[in-house]
């Protein structure tokens, strides 16, 4: 199980992968109004043994591919055992959502040069 603040594009089934193989699946995705977090449960294969430190990240094929669940092993001597938490997650970063943020920031800074340039440059 792993806890995120955003699984967005992530489904039931959603691969789960481990230098870049397919490891597992997502189990279950439900939601702790506790904490406001999104739970996902994952299905390992049997005979996987991960670092109690690992990482699980929430990541796509490409910019606009489908996205899954990326597990990064850490260094630590112990092993999750079956049903433990993997506690150092990161979040799904939307391209979307960068985007429009790169567009947001390139307008104001054109505002603030004092428009588009279309005036600029007519040197007469």
């Amino acid at each position: 199980m792993a806890r995120f603040n955003s699984v967005e594009g992530v489904f039931l089934d959603s691969p789960v992968r481990l230098s870049g193989v397919q490891i597992g699946r997502v189990a279950g995705l439900d939601y702790d109004s506790d904490s406001h977090r999104a739970v996902v449960s994952l299905e390992i294969h049997p005979g996987i043994e991960l670092p109690a430190d690992s990482i699980a990240i929430v990541t796509s094929e490409g910019m606009l591919g489908d996205r899954f669940i990326q597990l990064d092993p850490g260094g630590a001597i112990e092993m999750l055992a079956d049903g433990d938490e993997v506690e150092f997650t990161q979040d799904s970063i939307m391209f979307e959502e960068l985007l429009a943020k790169i567009i947001l920031t390139v307008e104001r800074q054109r505002a603030a040069a004092g428009g588009d340039g279309a005036t600029q440059g007519s040197g007469q």
